[in-house]
């Protein structure tokens, strides 16, 4: 009898273990971040590769105001936005009027159309999927001030 308890704990501690799935960090749950007070930045358009830019194109939407405002990668951009559950339009953005290179301001145009093509989104973790219908326009990820 004295022999089999070791050996039961043994197994039992072999079995709990065996059945457990490992972590990691690609099944790790990351809580999905709010749209509202988090800094968006850009990381892809629809079928553009993402030139280096002179600073983050980014979006943030202040839920106190109803306005977004951010970066197109060169100038400022600023307007108002209206938000229903998943559903997401802008209003007409404005922007300062900055000179850049030619790569950076396609990417800026590509992004403000983007914008106003937007009619609703998606948020899983960290990532921000700016959608008109069931086509992505814009993905963006959360962002370090």
């Amino acid at each position: 009898m004295k022999k089999v308890i070791p050996l039961l704990i043994l197994l039992s501690t072999f079995t709990i273990s065996c059945s457990k799935k490992p972590m990691n960090s690609s099944t790790k749950n990351v809580p999905d971040a709010p749209l509202t007070n988090t800094r968006w930045k850009l990381v892809k358009l629809t079928d553009m590769e993402m030139p280096p830019l002179h600073k983050d194109a980014f979006i943030q939407f202040d839920p106190t105001e109803k306005r977004a405002f951010g970066s197109g990668g060169c100038n400022n951009l600023f307007g108002g936005y209206k938000l229903e559950g998943n559903s997401l339009k802008f209003g007409a953005m404005g922007s300062t009027m900055m000179a850049c290179p030619p790569e950076i301001m396609k990417v800026e145009s590509a992004f403000a159309a983007a914008l106003k093509e937007t009619d609703n989104f998606i948020i899983a973790g960290d990532t921000l999927k700016l959608r008109k219908g069931e086509t992505i326009v814009a993905e963006l990820l959360t962002a370090k001030k």
